[in-house]
């Protein structure tokens, strides 16, 4: 990585921080204030979350065990069950069913068929119609159950 220039340093002071993380266009250097320089293949999402995919596919996996379309095999899909069977008896536990109402709405529909393109997005805004709250809320307590069920898991945060 190459020593940044006093324009690019001056831009990366004056922009906000949710504006510096986001979609890039293939093979542009995107700045942000935790991070030197990284180049972005494909317009990769700089603002998403490490273990974000690994806890969603946990619990679509959970809700395909469930249905009876897949069963427990190895240890770490065991401890992921687990994980998730928590996050959900924590969560309807401490009074935050609206959260296992969203995971299940967004989560557990059509678990086994991969996940298409906008699939997310379109179940996170229907579910925001029926229950009267926001997209935004909604994505907010998706990630919510996701680091609750990181930190049960073991993972990173």
């Amino acid at each position: 990585m190459g020593k940044r220039t006093d324009k690019e340093l001056s831009l990366a002071a004056r922009m906000p921080e949710r504006k510096r993380a986001g979609r890039c266009k293939e093979g542009e250097i995107k700045t942000i204030a935790s991070m030197d320089e990284r180049v972005c293949k494909g317009g990769t999402n700089l603002k998403k979350e490490e273990s974000r995919d690994y806890i969603t596919a946990a619990f679509r996996y959970y809700a395909a065990v469930k249905a009876g379309k897949a069963e427990v095999k190895t240890i770490p899909e065991e401890e992921d069950f687990d994980a998730v069977q928590k996050t959900l008896e924590l969560l309807a536990r401490g009074g935050r069913r609206y959260i296992v109402d969203a995971v299940k709405a967004v989560y557990f529909v059509d678990c086994q068929k991969p996940i298409s393109k906008h699939t997310i997005a379109l179940r996170v805004r229907r579910f925001a119609i029926t229950m009267p709250a926001d997209e935004r809320t909604v994505y907010r307590w998706l990630r919510e159950a996701r680091r609750i069920c990181m930190g049960i898991r073991g993972l990173r945060l």
